[in-house]
């Protein structure tokens, strides 16, 4: 694992940091372990956490903006547009651990 992970330490950072397959703090551990450089680590952190820091952000704002309104909160007021992208998005998230196994599978 560490020779793979020394010779596409870009892609193991990214793949492990777009699925959610370990826990954070093992994800955050493991490439000091392995001796990944820190720039590698900085882009793929920074590049694998986009999607998810997106979509939770969009959930907050559309939050946001049905308290803002000032209006009573019910649960039919959660089904903005914003906040059902957002949503969507979160699914989309939750597929790629999926989507990946699919793809791991076939290529084996």
């Amino acid at each position: 694992m560490e020779a793979g992970c020394q010779e596409n330490a870009f892609s193991y950072l990214l793949v492990l940091r777009l699925v959610p397959l370990f826990p954070f703090f093992v994800v955050n551990l493991v490439p000091a372990f392995l001796g990944v450089s820190l720039v590698t680590y900085v882009l793929g952190t920074f590049f694998g956490i986009i999607p998810g820091v997106v979509v939770f952000a969009s959930v907050g704002a559309g939050l946001g903006s049905i308290f803002d309104a000032g209006e009573a909160f019910s649960a039919s007021d959660i089904l903005t547009p914003q906040i059902l992208m957002a949503l969507i998005g979160l699914a989309v998230l939750a597929l790629i651990p999926v989507v990946y196994k699919k793809i791991k599978a076939r290529s084996a």
